[in-house]
């Protein structure tokens, strides 16, 4: 494989020798093989792809999400009890629901620090950020499930949050004759924001058709953005002097 090269060697010198990628792969392959079973690898490495693609016995996901939903059994079951659920939130049914979905986020929130990106036309310093959950909205088209047991559901899905974020700053500008910096004065900004997310739900209850003795156990924000964006912000409109 080396000499070849195939994969999960690669003829340019930087990719060529990877002999610890490798060697897990072929005792992974050999491994499935003395036990007639095929193994699931969870990677984003195109050699382990390409590896894959020839073996027989040992296939790559780049999805950890839907690797693991693979092992679950009633997965089907499971996948049309989830969507029916999105799609009753989503036409405003069971509210009860989204107010547990959105108490249980407003912590993660409240944790989040994200940098505020903003368009200002003079030299700002943030000094503090304060973001409050004002709406979720579930995305009824984009979810995965995680895990499943007898009565517990655990999917990833796909949410907007709209946001408002109270950003406290202080200005200055650059004096062009010493060079120093000019204190403006300070004050804050409210923007309302929306940006994309995903949350996990971690449901309990029996999955059924009907949804009434359904709760959300937990609610976990992941895959938030570094920063938010406040746009172009007017200095005459945000000085509170």
């Amino acid at each position: 494989m080396y000499f070849e090269p195939t994969p999960p060697f690669e003829k340019s010198e930087a990719k060529k020798a990877e002999f610890p990628d490798a060697i897990a792969l072929i005792s992974l392959a050999d491994f499935a093989k003395a036990r007639g079973m095929k193994v699931l690898a969870i990677s984003k490495d195109s050699g382990w792809k390409r590896f894959a693609d020839s073996s027989e016995h040992i296939d790559v996901t780049d999805d950890l999400s839907k690797a693991l939903a693979a092992f679950q059994e009633h997965t089907e079951q499971a996948r049309k009890f989830v969507e029916q659920l999105l799609s009753c939130l989503a036409r405003g049914e069971r509210p009860d629901l989204k107010e547990q979905i959105s108490h249980a986020i407003e912590g993660d929130i409240d944790a989040w620090v994200p940098y505020p990106d903003a368009s200002v036309p003079f030299d700002w310093e943030i000094s503090q950020v304060d973001l409050v959950l004002a709406d979720v909205t579930l995305n009824p088209d984009d979810f995965d499930l995680v895990n499943l047991g007898r009565e517990e559901v655990v999917a990833k899905v796909g949410v907007e949050l709209e946001i408002k974020a109270e950003v406290s700053y202080a200005l200055s500008i650059r004096d062009p004759f010493d060079g120093d910096y000019v204190s403006l004065g300070g004050g804050s900004v409210e923007v309302p924001v929306r940006f994309q997310a995903s949350v996990l739900l971690t449901l309990i209850g029996p999955v059924t058709e009907t949804l009434e003795e359904i709760d959300v156990d937990r609610a976990e924000l992941v895959n938030l953005p570094n920063s938010i964006e406040l746009g172009d912000l007017d200095i005459y409109r945000l000085d509170n002097e």
